[in-house]
């Protein structure tokens, strides 16, 4: 599908209306883990609880649409201008250096996404040292690594998480968003992986929240979380060579300073070798 102006427009907008309409029941469909189709969700897991078919079905009419969007009125570009406008000074996120870049910011504009810390990730000295060759949750202001994203058509990355298959020899950081869905989701992801026999020499440095029950009660920390036995199964793994828990810091890409964290985070380094 191509890339347009008008499209861009339409999307936007759409996004903005569906929001206003569904409030978080459409975050919780849209952010499901999924595999885009610019900017639609394609496949949609619905093993996940977030699923709602009558939100799928709108995106799914739009998908129609979009294949011949109308022209823009002028108070449309006007309100597209300011979606923009917003993102850029509210967040104080540098001018993108393409259009496809500035797309991709009105999106996470009207969706919400700028609002929940995706500048963050991890220190880019730690990157460096521990090797990374690919992020698998990024974008393009948050990170100094090749990467994965959620609008890859735009991003220029060519890489989705929704669709991703790590390659021997990599070295990749997991870092997804601290939500229960998308660290169940990771963790299925990454147990598959590692019990795949054609892949090997492969390491993994995943950053995830301690909300396991049985690491916070190491910790003595309440539980607020409730539980994520998938995480227990992943760091009882055979293929774990390292793991902390600890109040790690994160970088701020877009304002260039380190931001400390108040709650416990998992590093877990996983290797399967030759």
């Amino acid at each position: 599908m191509k890339i347009t102006y008008n499209r861009e427009i339409f999307l936007a907008l759409s996004f903005k209306k569906l929001v206003e309409k569904y409030g978080k029941a459409f975050d919780a469909h849209y952010f499901s883990p999924s595999v885009m189709d610019y900017g639609i969700p394609d496949i949609v897991y619905k093993s996940t609880r977030s699923y709602n078919q009558n939100i799928q079905d709108e995106l799914e009419e739009l998908k129609i649409v979009l294949k011949n969007p109308p022209e823009p009125s002028e108070a449309d570009e006007a309100e597209y201008f300011n979606i923009l406008l917003k993102a850029t000074t509210q967040y104080n996120i540098k001018q993108p250096s393409s259009l496809q870049e500035l797309y991709a910011l009105g999106r996470y504009e009207v969706l919400g996404i700028l609002e929940n810390g995706v500048f963050w990730s991890v220190l880019p000295n730690l990157k460096k040292k521990w090797g990374i060759t690919q992020e698998l949750f990024g974008n393009y202001f948050n990170t100094n690594t090749k990467f994965c994203s959620l609008f890859s058509e735009l991003e220029g990355c060519g890489c989705q998480f929704g669709n991703f298959t790590p390659r021997s020899k990599g070295v990749y950081l997991v870092n997804p968003p601290f939500e229960k869905r998308y660290i169940n989701w990771t963790c299925e992801r990454l147990l598959l992986w590692l019990n795949d026999k054609v892949l090997k020499n492969v390491k993994f440095y995943v950053i995830i929240p301690v909300w396991d029950k049985p690491s916070r009660e190491k910790l003595k920390l309440s539980l607020d979380y409730g539980d994520v036995p998938i995480l227990t199964e992943l760091l009882n793994s055979p293929y774990v060579i390292k793991h902390t828990m600890s109040k790690m810091k994160f970088y701020d890409f877009v304002n260039k300073k380190e931001v400390p964290q108040q709650s416990y985070i998992h590093l877990i380094v996983l290797e399967k070798k030759p």
